[in-house]
C-alpha cells in the first residue's frame, strides 16, 4: 500500500488549492476554499508576531467597518457581500501562512511560484503570438485579450531573478536561463505600468537599497530625477489619446498621475473622466465621508455601504450608479471604516516596510527574507492607490503575503534554534 508522508500530502494540496485558485475565475468559489482550508489550517500551527501583527490589524479594520454598518440602512445583501470583502484578505493570509508552517520549506514555496509562473508565462506569450498574427498591434486591445498583468508571474519573475540573494538552489542551470527568459519577455508583453514599478521596488527592496541609509538615498534620489526627467518629457510631447502600438502605452504613463490623483474631473467629458476614473470614484468616496454626520469620519460607512457616482455608468457590461468596491483602496478603507480603519491599514503597511530595520542577530536568508517583506510593504503601499491592494476582491496578493510571512517565521525559528544549539 502507497504511504504518503504527512508533509508531501501538504505539499500537493498547497500545489491543488494554489491552480484551484488561479484557474477558476469566481469570487464565491475562492472564498469557499479559502474559508474551509484556512480554518482547518488555523487548528495545529503557531502564529508568529509579524503574522499575529497583520492578522489582528486586518480583524480590526473588519471589526471597525462591522461597528459603522450599525448606524446604517444597508441591504443585506450588499452588507453580506461586505462581509465577505473584508474577510477574505484575513482568510486568505492565514491560508498562506498555515500551508508554509505545515509544509515546513521556504525552498519549496519559492520554487512552485516559479514553476506556475513559467506555465503562464508561456500560456500569456502564446496568447500575444496569437494575437499580432491576426490584429495590428494595439497594446490597449492586446492587454484586454491576452491580459493586463499578473501577480503569480510578477513573484515568479522577481524570485527567480533574486534567486542567488534568496538562495533558492536549482539542479540545471539551462532550465532556469530558460525560465528567467521566458519570464522576462512574458513580463515585458503584459506591458503594465504597476507591474513595473512592483517589480522594480520589491528587487530593490531584496538588495536592501529601500532601507533609508547614505546607498539607497543616493539610489532613490537618482531613480526620482530620471522618473521626473521622464515625466517632464512625456508632457512636452503630444501624444494621441487613441494611439496605437508603443505611442499607447506612452500615454497610459503620461497620465498615471492624473488618474490617481486629479481633483478636477468635468464629468461630462467622457475621455476625460475614464481617464481620470480612479481619482473620480475616489473623490466620490471621500466626499461622502466628509459631508456625512461627523461620527462616519471616525467609522465610515460601514460594511454594505456603497459609493454613489452620482449618474449612471457602463460598468462591467451593465449600467451602474452604486458599486460596493472602487480601485483605490485608501478610499475604499476610508469609506467603509473611516480614519480609523484607514489608519490601521497603513500600520499594516508600515509593520511590513519596517521589516527591513527589525533584525538585530540572524543569518543572511532571515535578513534577505525580512527586506522582501519590506519591499512587500511598499509594493501594498503603492498598489493599494492603483487596484485597492489586500482588498482588490480576485487578487492572490494576501496568499502571497502569507506565504512569506510563513517562510519568515520559519527562518526566525531556524535562527533561534542555531542560538540555543551555540548556548
Amino acid at each position: 500500500m502507497l504511504r504518503i508522508s504527512v508533509q508531501n500530502f501538504y505539499k500537493g494540496l498547497f500545489v491543488t488549492i494554489l491552480v484551484a485558485l488561479y484557474l477558476v475565475n469566481s469570487f464565491e468559489f475562492s472564498y469557499i476554499v479559502t474559508a474551509l482550508f484556512s480554518i482547518w489550517l488555523l487548528f495545529g500551527i503557531r502564529l508568529g508576531k509579524s503574522a499575529f501583527e497583520v492578522l489582528f490589524l486586518l480583524t480590526a479594520i473588519f471589526l471597525i467597518a462591522l461597528f459603522g454598518s450599525f448606524f446604517q440602512k444597508t441591504v443585506p445583501f450588499e452588507y453580506l457581500k461586505g462581509v465577505l470583502y473584508f474577510t477574505k484578505p484575513i482568510l486568505m493570509v492565514l491560508l498562506g501562512y498555515g500551508f508554509i508552517q505545515k509544509i515546513g520549506s521556504r525552498d519549496f514555496f519559492f520554487k512552485v511560484i516559479i514553476y506556475f509562473a513559467v506555465f503562464l508565462a508561456v500560456y500569456h506569450i502564446y496568447l500575444v503570438v496569437i494575437w499580432i498574427l491576426d490584429h495590428p498591434l494595439n497594446i490597449n486591445r492586446l492587454r484586454v485579450y491576452a491580459g493586463r498583468g499578473d501577480v503569480i508571474e510578477l513573484f515568479g519573475f522577481i524570485f527567480i531573478f533574486c534567486r542567488k540573494k534568496l538562495q533558492i538552489n536549482f539542479r540545471r542551470r539551462s532550465y532556469v536561463n530558460i525560465a528567467v527568459v521566458l519570464l522576462t519577455i512574458s513580463f515585458l508583453l503584459y506591458f503594465s505600468r504597476t507591474q513595473a514599478v512592483a517589480a522594480i521596488v520589491i528587487i530593490s527592496s531584496i538588495y536592501g537599497y529601500t532601507k533609508l541609509n547614505k546607498k539607497a538615498i543616493i539610489v532613490l534620489s537618482s531613480f526620482i530625477v530620471l522618473a521626473g526627467g521622464f515625466f517632464w518629457y512625456l508632457n512636452k510631447i503630444e501624444i494621441p489619446r487613441n494611439a496605437e502600438g508603443l505611442e499607447g502605452f506612452l500615454y497610459k504613463i503620461k497620465i498615471a498621475p492624473k488618474e490617481m490623483f486629479s481633483t478636477d474631473i468635468d464629468v461630462n467629458n467622457r475621455a476625460e473622466l475614464w481617464d481620470k476614473w480612479r481619482s473620480y470614484e475616489a473623490k466620490m468616496a471621500i466626499e461622502q465621508v466628509l459631508e456625512d454626520r461627523p461620527y462616519i469620519l471616525i467609522f465610515g460607512k460601514g460594511i454594505g455601504a456603497l459609493v454613489d457616482l452620482k449618474d449612471d455608468f457602463m460598468l462591467n457590461g451593465k449600467l451602474e450608479r452604486k458599486i460596493p468596491t472602487i480601485h483605490n483602496g485608501y478610499a475604499f478603507v476610508f469609506f467603509k471604516s473611516g480614519i480609523l480603519g484607514l489608519s490601521l491599514y497603513l500600520f499594516v503597511v508600515l509593520i511590513l516596510y519596517l521589516k527591513a530595520y527589525s533584525l538585530k542577530r540572524a543569518n543572511a536568508i532571515s535578513i534577505v527574507t525580512n527586506n522582501l517583506l519590506s519591499g512587500f510593504g511598499l509594493y501594498l503601499m503603492f498598489t493599494t492607490l492603483v487596484v485597492a491592494g489586500l482588498y482588490n476582491t480576485n487578487s492572490t496578493v494576501p496568499l502571497i503575503l502569507g506565504f512569506i510571512l510563513g517562510v519568515e517565521h520559519l527562518n526566525n525559528l531556524s535562527v533561534n534554534e542555531d542560538s540555543d544549539n551555540r548556548n
